[in-house]
């Protein structure tokens, strides 16, 4: 019997054909399943923060130290290329210091430390004569670097219930004193010349603190006392227990929420950060005095940035939202959006700044109806006030502020805060209005 091998390849291909197209489908299908949940506005809040950090000058903006430092290093060292000139010296140390001192605020203290030591033999050595302030600054550098470096090494590498509680005893005391020994040094030869220094006063005794010498082995005419640090009434010691429960998080400043975010009567924490890149963190309260970070869970990813977050349930459901503030001191570069994230009750949260039709605005209580109304944030140069149209949509009120004080506007919005800037032609168009609304009071009256 002939058999016919056009038909078995052909039959052959088919079923390949199908199991490939069988793979691909349960490829697609378990990427959907294994992929986290995350809101289409979500998304787009994210690559839209993403788009305005790349695209940030961060000479313009004090708290990108990282690519400050980048930056300034970069410069210093096109810098110290270039031909010998009468003026290169100075710039040279203008841009050594800013160097040391951005590479200092991204948490690379060593670093920051050879810099400055580099930038103190120069002055020692340098024909030029410096005044007494920048060996007193560099001096503060100095030891403030190597603080730091210090609590780098114990406080976050070798965190205990005790690490950076005033005053600093037990747990606390450094384990690596290197560093804290060299501040020691700089801080007392800073006393010795300008012997009124608060603040150097006051890094040499925590130095010690830190080395467990304190109070006895700090210079007398320099000692804090130890009744400074003595409650007014008894108090009992509070002791740092994030680490054991998975909340110690390393980054800038920020805002904190402590509310019951998923209904089972449990107060869940949620945390943000100044930082451009700083994700967004949601901590579920197991209920047994631990908790879960959800925050992928939660759909959150992306959402970075954030120096305040406030709750309330703006649209009236139930559930807790939260509204997260950022650009507040970043100057030119702070032209960043907030972020209205709608609680949908699930554990996951919506990111509805756009469907909402809100820019950068922020909380504000301030009528007794059940919706929140909401104004802009007072960084901002043009204020408006935000109130809830129902739908979930805010819709923005007319309103006067007059130069830097607050005042209150009598007629329909009286209770609620002006945060709108007033020109003087707004001041003569608003007394014009008040004026045709007196006569319009007037003639109701007479008919």
């Amino acid at each position: 019997m002939a058999l016919n091998f056009s038909s078995i390849a052909s039959t052959i291909l088919g079923l390949f054909g199908r199991v490939a197209s069988l793979l691909v489908l349960c490829n697609l299908a378990f990427e959907a399943i294994a992929a986290p949940y995350q809101a289409p506005g979500t998304k787009r809040m994210a690559e839209r923060l993403q788009k305005i950090t790349e695209q940030s000058n961060p000479r313009n903006n004090l708290y990108m130290n990282r690519e400050r430092a980048d930056l300034f290093g970069q410069e210093l060292k096109q810098l110290l290329a270039t031909p010998d000139s009468p003026d290169k010296g100075a710039k040279v140390l203008d841009l050594d210091s800013r160097y040391a001192t951005e590479l200092l605020l991204c948490g690379k203290s060593w670093e920051a430390i050879q810099e400055f030591t580099m930038l103190d033999a120069f002055i020692k050595t340098s024909p030029v004569q410096f005044g007494t302030q920048t060996r007193s600054s560099l001096r503060h550098y100095l030891a403030i670097a190597y603080l730091r470096l210090g609590e780098q090494e114990n406080c976050l590498s070798n965190h205990t219930i005790d690490s950076c509680l005033m005053p600093i005893q037990a747990a606390g005391i450094h384990k690596i004193q290197r560093g804290s020994r060299k501040a020691v040094e700089f801080l007392i030869e800073q006393l010795n010349e300008f012997p009124d220094d608060l603040k150097a006063r006051w890094l040499l005794n925590l130095a010690y603190m830190t080395l467990g010498e304190y109070p006895d082995k700090v210079p007398s005419k320099w000692l804090i006392p130890p009744k400074v640090f003595q409650s007014d009434y008894p108090l009992p010691r509070f002791y740092d227990v994030a680490g054991n429960l998975g909340l110690d998080l390393n980054s800038l400043s920020g805002g904190v929420i402590v509310e019951d975010f998923d209904g089972d009567g449990n107060l869940d924490i949620m945390i943000s950060s100044l930082g451009v890149r700083d994700q967004l963190r949601y901590f579920r309260n197991n209920g047994d005095g631990t908790f879960t970070d959800r925050t992928e869970e939660a759909g959150l990813i992306g959402e970075t940035g954030g120096l305040n977050i406030l709750q309330t349930d703006y649209n009236n459901d139930g559930w807790p939202d939260v509204l997260v503030l950022r650009g507040a001191w970043f100057g030119v570069e702070g032209h960043y959006p907030l972020s209205l994230l709608r609680n949908n009750g699930n554990g996951t949260f919506d990111d509805v700044t756009e469907e909402a039709g809100l820019l950068r605005i922020c909380w504000k209580r301030n009528d007794t109806r059940r919706h929140q109304p909401l104004r802009t944030l007072p960084q901002q140069r043009r204020r408006h006030f935000y109130r809830v149209r129902g739908g979930g949509r805010f819709g923005r009120d007319r309103i006067h502020q007059s130069g830097c004080q607050w005042r209150l506007q009598q007629r329909r919005l009286a209770g609620h805060l002006c945060l709108k800037p007033r020109s003087a032609q707004d001041v003569v168009s608003q007394r014009r209005s008040a004026e045709r609304e007196q006569v319009s009071e007037r003639r109701l009256e007479i008919h």
